[in-house]
């Protein structure tokens, strides 16, 4: 045992400090090349200059079991250590039922504002995004629209919401229309009449929490795809994506002139936006081709000799979560004079997102992953708190807390952790954290995100 024992920790500090090691890397094209750039043509600076290396889903599925070692075996450490979790203070005397129900709350001093604030979760009728507008209603007096899809399921969460409510609250859940993300007619009427409303003429924060995994697509209904357009031989908008990101890139620009902040939700799952180091498109991250292709199903090809052709696998999960980020990113470089625009990653959360799930996938998930109440965290502390961005670094939060990262070569920056550390870990609230993008930024591959989702959209950012 205790040969195994060492030789697991051997593994464990050999990923953590030679993280290139574990698993293939995705490079992006060269500056002033249309070819990509080889892992074996990097020079030792490229090599190491953390915001150009992306990962693929397949090392991402062998990280899984080092990742679960490390969570266990770090989170014991922080217990012995008794390491102090990292939450919003509230902004004023909370009852037992709301202390208990929340622990994130706001830090600014604005208790005798007259009107509320107004905040948009979207997706917020269960799971995380519920647990976030509760938060903001009850700890910080937030008039919280609650954008779900079901008109049943929205009501009741704001029914819910607003029975905790004691004398003396002003926040308030409210009920404004369903939002179906996954389809663009939806969010136009939706957005429109919020944008027409006097009451919503200034939003404090856009909050794009709502996302589906694959396996929650495949079983809930919950696509963009109809039983005529499933055998339709154009492409159809791909149902993870166009719920995840595509939906919310429109909601957003909609609501753009009102909007004081968005916060968007990204995922652990931005370091692995291919499937596989053998994919065709493993080099074009930067290019249109390849948000397109995220973007569209392709179309439906019929049987050739009554033979049906393999399908190749599509995992949209992952380039959804790096466009959110790439779309704060973008965002701030716009508009960063007068909006704030944050992404979070919640971190690995036990959620109705899982719901597909096998009963011991969901019962093993329950006991490993954060509570919906642990994972709103990033997103109560983005919608809140008053974050001085002095540098052009995105700001992106994450739950974990992490070893000290370590400083590019080029730049005086932190450098993006190993993805390993931030599947799971030692949960401390939320953690200002370097996110993983492109090498330059993320501004071409911006670039290259927005054509395609505008021309999908027919909508149009001001530059």
């Amino acid at each position: 045992m205790q040969l195994i024992a060492s030789r697991i920790l051997t593994v464990l500090v050999i990923l953590i400090i030679f993280p290139e090691a574990a698993c293939f890397s995705v490079p992006t094209t060269s500056p002033g090349s249309s070819k990509p750039t080889k892992s074996s043509d990097k020079t030792k600076s490229d090599q190491h200059a953390g915001r150009s290396n992306f990962y693929t889903y397949k090392s991402m599925k062998r990280m899984e079991i080092p990742a679960l070692l490390y969570s266990t075996s770090s989170n014991a450490a922080c217990k012995l250590l008794r390491r102090q979790l990292q939450t919003v203070p509230p902004s004023r005397p909370l009852s037992s039922m709301e202390s208990s129900s929340c622990s994130a709350s706001r830090t600014t001093n604005d208790t005798t504002q007259e009107e509320p604030r107004i905040a948009i979760v979207t997706g917020s009728n269960t799971g995380v995004g519920y647990e976030t507008a509760k938060c903001l209603v009850l700890n910080h007096g937030y008039q919280v629209i609650i954008a779900s899809r079901s008109p049943e399921k929205g009501m009741r969460a704001c029914e819910t919401i607003n029975a905790l409510v004691v004398g003396g609250g002003r926040g308030k859940a409210v009920w404004e229309g369903p939002l179906d993300l996954s389809d663009l007619d939806s969010v136009r009427s939706f957005a429109t009449q919020i944008h027409e409303n006097p009451k919503y003429k200034n939003i404090d924060v856009l909050i794009n929490n709502a996302g589906v995994n694959s396996a929650g697509v495949t079983n809930s209904g919950a696509t963009t795809r109809t039983a005529e357009s499933a055998l339709s031989k154009e492409p159809q908008l791909d149902a993870v994506f166009s719920t995840n990101f595509l939906g919310h890139f429109l909601l957003t620009n909609i609501l753009l002139d009102q909007c004081e902040r968005v916060v968007n939700l990204s995922s652990v799952m931005h370091h692995f936006p291919v499937y596989s180091s053998s994919d065709q498109e493993v080099d074009d991250i930067e290019s249109v081709a390849f948000w397109r292709d995220k973007a569209l199903t392709p179309p439906v090809e019929a049987p050739i000799n009554n033979k049906k052709k393999k399908k190749a696998k599509r995992k949209t999960y992952g380039p959804s979560k790096l466009a959110a980020l790439l779309f704060t990113s973008e965002l701030q470089r716009r508009y960063g004079d007068k909006m704030l625009s944050i992404a979070v990653n919640p971190g690995a959360v036990y959620s109705d997102i899982w719901r597909n799930y096998s009963k011991i996938q969901q019962k093993l998930f329950r006991l490993l992953y954060l509570t919906p109440e642990q994972g709103c965290q990033t997103s109560v502390a983005a919608a809140v708190l008053d974050w001085n961005d002095d540098s052009e670094q995105t700001l992106y939060l994450q739950p974990y807390r992490l070893p000290p990262q370590r400083t590019s070569t080029t730049k005086k920056e932190a450098r993006p952790p190993f993805p390993m550390l931030e599947m799971l870990g030692p949960y401390v609230g939320y953690r200002l954290t370097t996110p993983r993008l492109p090498r330059d930024g993320g501004v071409r591959a911006s670039q290259s995100l927005f054509e395609v989702c505008e021309d999908l959209t027919q909508c149009q950012f001001p530059r």
